[in-house]
């Protein structure tokens, strides 16, 4: 007689085949041919599950060239003050972000850094939420080696829980070297715009009930 596998006793069930080599902190995932395999999830695979919403966004940029110092932090700042069709997300011009909804945001910025002498320069930056570095330094902070002459973009994307009333901010600070500035890029193509020294972008994601 067949033992249905809910009447066998806890102390006799074995783990999900596979369970003895996964990693700590390993999920088993379906691959929809019948299979599965052990790994950590990530971001995306919670996305995917879910039905998301862009509920709010603002846009901001800084146009003109801002040295980085090395005696103290900058602050990115930009050339006016927006804010999102409900003013759920408001980027100032002194360069902080004001949230007045708790949720998820996410976070776009682009830098244009230049550099306008010989010799290698360090540039430290993070995302600062509140006076205080957000995440783990891997995710949100970042080096960034500039050689003489010419320029270099770098991208920050990040997922962030935010509290209605948080100040975020994007900070800077040359380790070592000189020379180094935020600078915008001229095409030289009609019709065309300069690149900025700064792009951010932060929008406000919502988890929409798809059973609803």
């Amino acid at each position: 007689m067949a033992l249905e596998h809910v009447s066998i006793p806890d102390g006799q069930r074995h783990e999900p085949k596979g369970a003895d080599s996964a990693g700590a902190n390993e999920f088993m995932v379906a691959n929809g041919s019948g299979g599965t395999s052990w790994r950590p999830l990530v971001f995306n695979d919670i996305v995917q599950s879910l039905q998301t919403n862009i509920s709010e966004e603002a846009q901001n940029i800084l146009s003109v060239p801002e040295a980085i110092d090395d005696q103290a932090d900058i602050f990115l700042t930009f050339d006016g003050s927006t804010s999102s069709q409900n003013n759920v997300i408001t980027i100032n011009q002194n360069g902080s972000t004001v949230v007045t909804e708790d949720g998820v945001y996410y976070l776009s910025l682009t830098t244009t850094y230049e550099k306008n002498n010989v010799g290698i320069a360090t540039v430290a930056g993070s995302v600062v939420v509140n006076g205080v570095p957000y995440g783990a330094s891997q995710l949100y902070n970042f080096i960034r080696d500039e050689d003489q002459g010419g320029s270099d973009t770098h991208n920050i994307n990040a997922v962030i829980s935010l509290n209605a009333g948080d100040v975020l901010q994007y900070r800077m600070r040359l380790v070592n070297g000189t020379g180094v500035s935020l600078s915008p890029v001229t095409v030289d193509l009609t019709g065309w715009n300069a690149i900025p020294s700064a792009s951010l972008t932060v929008r406000k994601i919502d988890v929409v009930d798809g059973n609803a």
